[in-house]
């Protein structure tokens, strides 16, 4: 099994074979105006055109970042997503459909029992993962899926669960319940892609 882990940057990045925290630091480098934009290839298309200039052409930053790593976790499976408890520790969800708890000192618990199924060909799998606003208070939290379906067909879905785990990072979901559905379904293994926010009236929104 190929293996992942967390980078924790000024934004969440994932990267190959091991669990990461870092320190940033900016340093000088040419500026945004002389360098070229983050996109150069050629349209996908031969007969699309930008809608205005520089739709398609970010520029890059004035200043690149240099990331200081150090390893806080190990041989963790391929994860798409994760949040911060509030006592530090980290609750992560892999591709494959497994949530684990990841200990400050880098102990990772077993897999939480309770994750319904997902389909995790293609780009598809367990895709994001939120903690409720008021987590403290219920421990609820939201998650994102593609989810296999009657008739072979599968579309994204969003959950919610009661997290109940144990000092040692075991735990179960409870009382899982899905609350959206993508539909129709479809027979595919692409573009199941979403992230999760609250709205400012604590709605979860499902971001594509």
């Amino acid at each position: 099994m190929r293996h992942f882990a967390i980078v924790l940057a000024a934004t969440t990045m994932l990267s190959g074979g091991q669990a990461l925290a870092q320190s940033s630091a900016s340093s000088a480098s040419d500026d945004a105006a002389t360098r070229p934009p983050v996109a150069t290839g050629a349209p996908h298309g031969a007969d699309q055109s930008p809608a205005f200039e520089g739709q398609t052409r970010a520029p890059q930053p004035a200043a690149d970042v240099a990331v200081t790593t150090e390893i806080v976790a190990d041989d963790l499976p391929k994860l798409w997503s994760m949040e911060f408890l509030a006592d530090g520790r980290m609750l992560v969800a892999a591709k494959d459909g497994a949530m684990h708890i990841v200990g400050t000192d880098g102990t990772v618990g077993e897999a939480l029992a309770g994750v319904p199924e997902v389909d995790a060909r293609g780009q598809g799998g367990l895709l994001d993962i939120a903690l409720a606003p008021d987590f403290a208070d219920n421990r609820t939290i939201f998650f994102s899926f593609s989810e296999p379906r009657e008739g072979g067909v599968n579309g994204t879905s969003v959950a919610t669960a009661e997290m109940r785990t144990d000092d040692a990072g075991s735990g179960t979901l409870e009382n899982v319940r899905v609350i959206f559905q993508q539909t129709p379904g479809y027979a595919g293994t692409k573009h199941f892609g979403s992230r999760l926010a609250f709205a400012p009236n604590g709605v979860v929104c499902r971001r594509v």
